[in-house]
């Protein structure tokens, strides 16, 4: 469902709600098939960016290095995934999402 969004998203040139569908395609892929989701993620993700760069929809860039950092999670790759955070903590701190800036920092420190 979530790749039918993504899709019709980018059909009817509705970019920034096409990231949107990304990320949950991301998550809902994470959640439904864990590391055998990676190599799909990996093609997923990339697209995102790609979006971000073409309609400067930057504060969405932090969701998306969150998302990085749960793949890396998956993978094993703590060190990967505190910087993909750190970096999404900055993120988010700079467009003022207190909420998200303190779960991270939170995730960060535990």
């Amino acid at each position: 469902m979530a790749e039918t969004a993504r899709d019709d998203c980018l059909e009817i040139g509705a970019r920034v709600c096409a990231i949107d569908s990304a990320l949950v395609l991301s998550a809902a892929l994470r959640g439904e098939m864990g590391l055998g989701a990676a190599a799909r993620i990996d093609d997923v993700l990339p697209t995102a960016d790609r979006l971000i760069a073409e309609t400067g929809a930057c504060n969405m860039t932090a969701f998306v290095l969150v998302e990085r950092a749960a793949l890396s999670e998956l993978r094993g790759e703590a060190q990967q995934r505190k910087a993909y955070l750190r970096d999404a903590l900055e993120g988010f701190s700079r467009m003022g999402a207190t909420g998200h800036a303190a779960r991270l920092t939170r995730e960060l420190n535990s």
